[in-house]
């Protein structure tokens, strides 16, 4: 009788494998990973061969090169075999590193549904370029949705950002259904997108595998589940950042070769910075992703405008780190705070980046239209039109920068009579810095992150607003942000109301 060998999906839940390949049934059913073992090469049992047997005196050799080695004819041989036939054709020149994709290699092509349909052609056309703010290449528009027909955790990361967005964008409600792309879907629910959520943890749960967590398919599928997170906040009460700790693990295997590299995980690691800034910024937390492989961002040498905005990010996140501090690199147990002297000299080498910035930023970064705000027609924000998303995004984590080095100085005074006017004049610069962050966002609608980062601007600092016109604007914002962007604002919204007395 022949041996059954299922794969390991079913083998670990110790449930009963048809043994269909490449995908069984039961992990097609379940949209899980199916992963099936290399069968080991060796003799058949009852070979009538004589290993004993000795070659004839006479026997002629066919030489031999000095340099020789055996090689097991395995998967990973078929694929080696693959580049070599692909490597002079010109697709070959936009493949990715190795290693790219080792889920995709074990799993059929996804035939997709009406419904999945619509969810993939969401994310690829409304939500990609969330994440995109700062790719040339768009590789979460146009790579990651393809890349996910093979890759089932990467699918249903779609699945579930897909769902729970579009449930929550008001401009798709018909009465009580969902419609997009002439398409109703009355199967869209809050349920559905646990269900793919759910898919995705378990898989990542089951990884142990060191090779896994060098997929850069997954770390894309947990900075999708991260941004989940975000969307899916009120629901939960709380934000776990379940997601984060998924892709800490990712990037503890890809960081250097994710800064260095390009592709898909170079793409993904700076997607996962900019969470983890607005995340830590909101929180006032410790900054907990690596950031030592990217010290050849720390630089002012000329570059593409995508490598500016990069090198602010980084900014941003070393000014957190000043802040806040960072997971990467704790304070020592006998020095729990640094001296008074190395704080100044680290604010002062932080707030030097801007005068750099200033002499040394490309003039693209400028705006191509200024307008200040007409208070007798109620503008409160100025008017900043920009050519590029990754102007506004690295435009915008400038403004956060400087907010916290306003706040965070350490030469303000704790004490004394000029405490009060220090602390009346970081009020106001915080206050101007907001208005700028609300105009470069609303003015530039076309990159909604640029909401997103406003939005916690506004969470952080709105209680400063004093003028009842300057906090309707600020309101306004984040209405527009929950009704036409389906990102929640209702607890910040909840929370300035009290703070501004509006509640009585």
């Amino acid at each position: 009788m022949r041996k059954t060998i299922p794969c390991e999906g079913c083998r670990s839940r110790h449930v009963k494998c048809d043994e269909k390949k490449p995908i069984c049934t039961r992990c097609k059913r379940s949209g899980s990973s199916c992963v099936w073992q290399t069968v080991p090469s060796g003799f058949r049992h009852g070979s009538s061969a004589r290993y004993d047997a000795d070659f004839a005196d006479d026997q002629v050799w066919v030489p031999i090169a000095l340099d020789y080695k055996y090689v097991d004819e395995t998967t990973n041989v078929a694929r080696e075999y693959s580049l070599e036939l692909d490597k002079d054709t010109p697709s070959s020149l936009e493949r990715l590193p190795t290693s790219h994709n080792l889920i995709a290699t074990e799993t059929a092509l996804a035939s997709l549904d009406e419904h999945e349909a619509c969810l993939m052609r969401y994310f690829a056309v409304e939500l990609g370029h969330w994440f995109d703010t700062c790719d040339g290449q768009r590789h979460f528009a146009c790579t990651v949705p393809v890349r996910a027909l093979t890759c089932p955790p990467l699918l249903n990361a779609i699945y579930t950002v897909s769902e729970r967005h579009l449930s929550k964008s008001k401009k798709y409600h018909v009465g009580n259904q969902v419609r997009y792309a002439g398409k109703y879907l009355p199967s869209l629910t809050s349920a559905t997108a646990i269900e793919y959520h759910n898919r995705c943890i378990s898989y990542f749960v089951s990884l142990d595998h060191t090779l896994k967590t060098e997929d850069e398919s997954l770390l894309a599928a947990a900075v999708i589940l991260r941004f989940y997170e975000e969307v899916d906040l009120p629901s939960v009460g709380e934000d776990t950042e379940s997601a984060l700790r998924g892709i800490q693990i990712f990037l503890d295997a890809q960081a250097i070769p994710a800064v260095s590299g390009t592709g898909l995980r170079h793409a993904a690691y700076w997607v996962a910075l900019r969470q983890e800034i607005i995340t830590a910024f909101s929180k006032q937390r410790p900054f907990r992703l690596p950031l030592g492989p990217c010290e050849p961002y720390r630089s002012f040498e000329p570059a593409d405008d995508y490598t500016w905005a990069d090198r602010i990010v980084i900014h941003c996140a070393d000014v957190l780190q000043f802040c806040f501090g960072s997971e990467e690199k704790p304070q020592p147990h006998d020095q729990p705070f640094p001296s008074p002297e190395s704080r100044i000299a680290r604010y002062d080498a932080l707030i030097a980046f801007e005068t750099l910035w200033t002499e040394l930023g490309p003039a693209s970064f400028n705006p191509v239209y200024a307008r200040d705000p007409d208070p007798a027609r109620g503008e409160v924000f100025p008017e900043l039109w920009y050519l590029n998303n990754c102007h506004v995004a690295g435009l915008q984590h400038l403004e956060l920068a400087r907010i916290l080095l306003v706040v965070y100085n350490p030469r303000l005074p704790r004490l004394g009579p000029g405490q009060r006017a220090a602390m009346r004049s970081v009020d106001k610069q915080v206050r101007s810095i907001v208005l700028r962050l609300c105009g470069i966002a609303m003015s530039n609608l076309h990159s909604p992150p640029g909401l997103v980062t406003t939005s916690a601007a506004i969470g952080m600092c709105g209680d400063r607003f004093v003028e009842r016109v300057e906090q309707e604007a600020l309101f306004g914002a984040l209405v527009r942000l929950e009704d036409e962007y389906g990102y929640p604002t209702h607890n910040v919204r909840a929370q300035l109301e009290d703070a501004w007395g509006w509640n009585g």
